[in-house]
């Protein structure tokens, strides 16, 4: 799976348009941890009523223009009190900050974490699609340079996966229609291929790819620890960190946190950083080609996979993101970047499922910037960009929802 690097754009507008002509007012603020001070990213920020909504970037900050009639902003972050503020319209940044919240459970887990987790595991087939599946998703990979966007591409994919019982040999992914911008500075060009694309919703859903990081080799290489427990929808859950142990092994290793439904022990949220203390072996996993001349220096990778639950859990959201830097031999500065890979779930279809044909799916040597055929209708998207670039996309697909049961 992968992202090539000649990088994008957008001197568009990069917050939500609007499609009605009112009265707008831009909110600008910073949310930290109350109790660390620490700035907090992916907080959601609403206006409630009005469906209008962003989330905070990587420091904290946020701006978002709000209707004349809104009084009042709702941020909301897991295992954090929802706050509601009264909008101050003076134009003054704002300053919020998050209280942590813990959220008692009836009864005491007396299970080690590593028992949780085996059963967890065990009850994956139960838990989870147990035929084969086809999912139409909205997918999106972005690359900043520094706070700039220089590439965005979107796209509608059909998503086919076989039952959890399987591994993930026979699920596919399907290009339908997709647009891109591309910053036209020869200066933006990088031409490096790392880790991502199109097929990263079959190779980092964790549960199904138990190989990745739940089989039982690779949990021998991390050590368990129970966390605060959260409720996520309204159900509690039970939270296990895990780090790598101190072993030798020639790939860099992840920290992170399993949330696991307290009743059916099927997992909600997984989330992992890698750990990039070895820059060598770093690279050698994120990095697959660069140009000659360029030096690589990675600086993060995160990974956030979430799961809805009705009957079943299906996966229903992804993102990855990865952070490095690049500079070239003979240059006194090197220029940072953020390459990220984002997919939420908007349909499913469980009872006429049909496998991607062979012509028409991605491999994982595939990247999506390659590939012009899927970016020749220019009327698809419409005139309005819907979805900033800054905006995660379960919160924006929600926000949309809101708004269309309102009209």
């Amino acid at each position: 799976m992968l992202f090539k690097l000649s990088i994008t754009i957008i001197a568009m507008g990069l917050g939500c348009f609007l499609s009605e002509a009112q009265s707008l007012t831009s909110i600008s603020g910073k949310v930290i941890d109350s109790e660390t001070g620490r700035a907090m990213a992916a907080v959601s920020v609403t206006t409630g009523a009005s469906g209008v909504g962003t989330v905070t970037n990587q420091d904290g900050k946020f701006i978002i223009k709000v209707p004349s009639d809104a009084d009042s902003l709702i941020f909301s972050y897991l295992g954090y009190k929802t706050r509601a503020v009264r909008i101050d319209k003076s134009g003054n940044p704002v300053k919020i900050g998050m209280e942590p919240q813990a959220i008692p459970l009836s009864g005491i887990v007396v299970e080690s974490p590593e028992n949780i987790l085996s059963a967890a595991i065990e009850n994956i087939p139960v838990n989870y699609p147990h035929a084969d599946e086809t999912s139409c998703c909205f997918y999106r990979e972005t690359t900043q340079k520094g706070s700039r966007f220089i590439y965005v591409a979107e796209a509608v994919q059909n998503l086919y996966k076989t039952a959890y019982s399987d591994g993930i040999g026979r699920d596919k992914v399907d290009i339908l229609k997709g647009r891109r911008l591309v910053s036209p500075k020869q200066s933006d060009t990088l031409g490096a291929k790392i880790m991502g694309g199109p097929m990263t919703p079959v190779f980092l859903d964790i549960v199904k790819n138990r190989n990745f990081i739940l089989s039982k080799e690779e949990m021998q290489n991390y050590s368990f620890a129970l966390d605060v427990p959260v409720e996520i929808g309204g159900r509690p859950h039970i939270v296990i960190s895990f780090k790598p142990k101190a072993v030798d092994r020639e790939y860099p290793l992840f920290f992170g946190k399993y949330y696991i439904d307290r009743e059916t022990l099927a997992f909600s949220r997984v989330e992992m950083r890698l750990d990039v203390s070895d820059r060598r072996k770093v690279s050698d996993y994120i990095l697959v080609s660069k140009p000659s001349g360029v030096r690589f220096k990675p600086l993060g990778y995160e990974i956030e996979v979430d799961y809805s639950a009705s009957d079943i859990s299906r996966l229903n959201y992804l993102r990855a993101e990865i952070r490095f830097k690049c500079d070239w031999k003979r240059k006194l500065f090197s220029s940072p970047y953020t390459v990220s890979s984002e997919m939420v779930v908007t349909s499913r279809n469980a009872s006429d499922a049909k496998p991607v044909k062979k012509v028409r799916s991605f491999s994982r040597f595939d990247s999506y910037f390659d590939h012009t055929e899927y970016f020749k209708d220019k009327s698809f998207w419409g005139d309005y960009n819907i979805i900033a670039p800054t905006e995660r996309l379960n919160d924006a697909i929600d926000r949309l929802v809101r708004k269309n049961a309102r009209q």
